[in-house]
């Protein structure tokens, strides 16, 4: 083998998580900016695809992400100023390109009403902080300038989080601020160090819940349940997923691996990953967890059926070759009984539990990812698997329950089909029809309940089409 050949073989892919708002930070730089506004100077022979972009990426910068002090540029205002008082403006083609510039225009005299040198900044192309500063007021932006922390207090403001982050008087932020030595730090400046330190992820994370109160530090007590079901499920197939189940405390797998290495129960994180089974010839010899429906929905049936099939097979070993026909005979059987499990009922109690468990919002995120997947195979039809990331805390959770797991193979969501995948996907191979049926059977009323179950097909698992063949 050469030296290409290997180097070539040790190549291995990974998928990670794609911050878009990062990414798009990136084009809100002054000389970027000014090659768009120059293209858009262009619009009356640019095409409407071309000033749809232009627009795109404007409306990104100054919405999506906050700096529409980028857009308080005279430049910029000369060309809303030819395309607004053109007898074109109000044409189809240019309603976009004026839509937006009303808004900017509203928001510079909002702006111009605080700060009388708007009018100078309009001669300069801005950046971020310039942009931040002539809407917020000169000088707010050096609070995101990164201040000096001394170890001691790192070491107090980690041990004032603690206190207080577990506790339900009050704003977290505010008591910490209240206790600190330091009075002059801000409450910008708490936020990031907590961030630094790994305390949170985001300033979401400090506010408090209407429902159970999400701690994000670990009391002795939580940590004593944690060994305990560590210690009850750790030869399970899937012990995170069992642990977190069980949890008084709902965490994050992430957050409940890392506590793990933290107290020495395990040396390596890869005896929690999930283990994988082969996929047997009988769907019913791999026990329960392997059945194509799970039992969460239909635990009388399906607790009914696995072992019978197994008592059968057992007994067919023992028979004679006659007997191989009779089996044939409780196949076809099996395979009647199984398309059953998944009709109207099954399916709007499916959807009914997971409403009742917390999971609205997380069906509304799957119908919109349906939704999506649809919208791109109906313009332009391809076989692309896509990726459902769960970008929220609320759907990493729900991405780690297996009543919502086994929701998603039902309505046929794969999982990840090897370790290089993170995520689970929708199949590219559905078709369009299957799709929108889907989106439309995932649709919730006023009152939260399903409406269209019907229109659901719901899917075998692999294991049940290998059995088939």
């Amino acid at each position: 083998m050469s030296v290409e050949e290997e180097e070539r073989t040790a190549i291995e892919c990974a998928e990670q998580e794609f911050n878009f708002k990062e990414f798009l930070a990136k084009f809100g730089k002054p000389e970027i900016l000014k090659a768009y506004v120059l293209l858009l100077a262009d619009y009356e022979k640019n095409s409407v695809h071309t000033n749809h972009c232009v627009i795109k990426m404007l409306h990104r910068l100054s919405v999506e992400l906050g700096f529409v002090g980028m857009m308080f540029q005279a430049s910029l205002f000369r060309v809303f100023q030819k395309i607004v008082l053109s007898p074109l403006a109000k044409t189809e083609r240019y309603q976009e390109i004026t839509k937006f510039a009303t808004y900017v225009i509203r928001q510079f005299v909002e702006v111009a009403e605080k700060n009388k040198k708007v009018f100078m900044e309009m001669l300069f192309w801005k950046g971020h902080r310039e942009a931040s500063e002539i809407v917020d007021g000169y000088g707010s932006y050096q609070g995101k300038v990164k201040q000096v922390w001394s170890e001691d207090q790192e070491m107090e403001i980690r041990r004032l989080f603690e206190e207080h982050s577990t506790t339900e008087e009050g704003d977290v932020i505010e008591n910490i601020m209240r206790d600190m030595s330091d009075q002059s730090k801000t409450r910008g400046q708490i936020i990031r160090e907590l961030k630094k330190q790994g305390l949170i992820e985001s300033a979401k994370d400090l506010k408090r819940p209407n429902g159970p109160k999400r701690m994000k530090g670990w009391n002795e007590e939580q940590e004593f349940e944690l060994r305990n079901l560590y210690d009850r499920f750790k030869s399970t197939d899937d012990p995170v997923g069992n642990i977190i189940s069980n949890m008084s405390e709902k965490r994050s797998k992430a957050k409940v691996i890392e506590k793990l290495c933290a107290l020495d129960l395990v040396s390596d994180r890869k005896d929690l990953y999930k283990r994988r089974k082969r996929k047997p010839k009988n769907p019913w010899d791999a026990g329960e967890d392997d059945l194509p429906i799970n039992d969460d929905w239909s635990s009388g049936e399906s607790g009914k059926e696995g072992p019978n099939q197994g008592e059968s097979s057992d007994e067919s070993s023992a028979q004679s070759t006659s007997s191989s026909e009779d089996e044939g005979d409780q196949s076809d059987v099996e395979d009647e009984e199984q398309n059953t499990v998944g009709d109207v009922t099954n399916m709007t109690v499916v959807i009914s539990q997971l409403v009742e468990k917390g999971y609205k919002d997380q069906i509304l995120w799957i119908q919109k990812c349906i939704k999506r997947k649809a919208d791109d195979k109906e313009k332009k039809d391809n076989t692309v698997s896509v990726p459902i990331v769960p970008l929220t805390e609320e759907n990493e959770t729900a991405m780690e329950d297996e009543m919502f797991l086994s929701f998603l193979r039902n309505i046929g969501i794969t999982s990840p089909a090897n370790e290089q995948e993170a995520f689970w996907r929708i199949p590219g191979e559905m078709v369009l029809q299957d799709l929108r049926n889907l989106e439309i059977g995932l649709t919730l009323d006023e009152n939260d309940q399903p409406v269209s179950a019907d229109k659901i097909k719901v899917m075998q698992t692999a294991t049940a089409k290998g059995a088939k063949k």
